[in-house]
């Protein structure tokens, strides 16, 4: 099977430069060095197994989980590319997928 591209909205981009800089000064560099390694690992499973998120119908968005984030992302077969969309973290309540729903 194709590996697929995955990639990165800005938004999480931004997240994600903003999260390792928050873990680094509360929790010392080799413990953000240790989580953004494994969320790494985690994504980068999407790329072998891009049906491996759990699907919500009500929107057309998968999502993963590593605590404590869900990544949300969006999978298209035909360009076999993941798109990753929103990472949140469950403790800020319940995230609102129709921000990034897809009209079909």
């Amino acid at each position: 099977m194709k590996k697929y591209k995955l990639f990165y909205t800005q938004e999480v981009k931004t997240f994600l430069s903003e999260l390792k800089e928050q873990i680094s000064l509360e929790n010392g560099f080799s413990t953000a060095y240790k989580f953004f390694k494994e969320l790494d690992k985690k994504i980068n499973l999407l790329s072998d197994f891009p049906n491996m998120g759990t699907f919500d119908n009500s929107c057309g968005l998968d999502f993963i989980y590593h605590y404590p984030y869900f990544i949300y992302h969006v999978v298209d077969h035909t360009a076999t590319t993941v798109d990753i969309i929103s990472i949140w973290h469950g403790a800020r309540g319940y995230f609102n997928p129709s921000d990034y729903c897809i009209d079909n």
